[in-house]
C-alpha cells in the first residue's frame, strides 16, 4: 500500500527536520564524550554519553540514518559490555575516541548529504 502525497510530505519533513538537528546531537555526544575525558572517565559520565548515544541510535535508525545509528550503537555497545572494565585503559580509551570519530564523521557526511541536496 503506497502512501498519500501528503503522508509522503509529512514524512519527508520529518526527515528533514532530524537531518537538521544532526549538527546538535552530535554536539550533546561531544560534550559528554569530553565530560568523560575530562573526568577520566569516571562512572556518571560514561553513563550520560551511553544514554546520550543509545537514544541516538534509535532515533537515527527511525530515521533512516542507519550509518550514525551503526557507529551510535557500537558506542553504546562499547561502554555497556565494558561497564566493569577498567575504563583507565588506555586501549578501552582509545577505542571510545576512535568509535567517537566514525560516529562523527558518520554524521558530517549526513549532514553533507543534506547540503548537497537540491532545494
Amino acid at each position: 500500500m503506497a502512501l498519500s502525497e501528503s503522508a509522503t510530505k509529512q514524512l519527508e519533513a520529518l526527515y528533514q527536520k532530524y537531518r537538521e538537528s544532526l549538527p546538535e546531537k552530535i554536539a550533546l555526544v561531544k560534550e559528554a564524550f569530553d565530560k568523560s575525558v575530562s573526568q577520566n572517565y569516571s562512572t556518571d559520565p560514561v553513563k550520560e554519553l551511553q544514554f546520550i548515544v543509545h537514544n541516538l541510535a534509535g532515533s537515527a535508525a527511525m530515521h533512516g540514518f542507519n550509518e550514525v545509528s551503526s557507529c551510535a550503537r557500537v558506542i553504546d555497545r562499547h561502554i555497556g559490555r565494558d561497564a566493569l572494565a577498567d575504563t583507565s585503559d588506555q586501549t578501552w580509551q582509545q577505542d571510545l575516541q576512535n568509535q567517537f570519530d566514525k560516529l562523527s564523521d558518520a554524521i558530517a557526511i549526513a549532514v553533507e548529504e543534506q547540503n548537497s541536496v537540491p532545494a
